[in-house]
């Protein structure tokens, strides 16, 4: 399957299309997740998107053997 951080271009896209004037960026912090929200400044950065993120926190989910991170961050 293609890496994850393709998925910025559609965001940026329906942001345009719908003129969206603020959204919430919810993604992991693992690798896939990092490279998602660095490909979403570039292509934000690139279409004069202006991107603020001002409060992180971080929520572990322990399912058994197997942890889920995600770091929320909120406008």
């Amino acid at each position: 399957s293609p890496p994850y951080f393709h998925q910025a271009s559609i965001w940026i896209e329906l942001i345009k299309e719908f003129d969206w004037k603020a959204i919430n960026l919810i993604h992991s912090s693992d690798k896939n997740g990092k490279m998602l929200v660095s490909r979403f400044h570039y292509l934000a950065d690139h279409q004069d998107i202006t991107v603020k993120f001002l409060n992180i926190f971080h929520l572990v989910i322990i399912f058994k053997s197997k942890s889920l991170i995600l770091t929320f961050k909120f406008n």
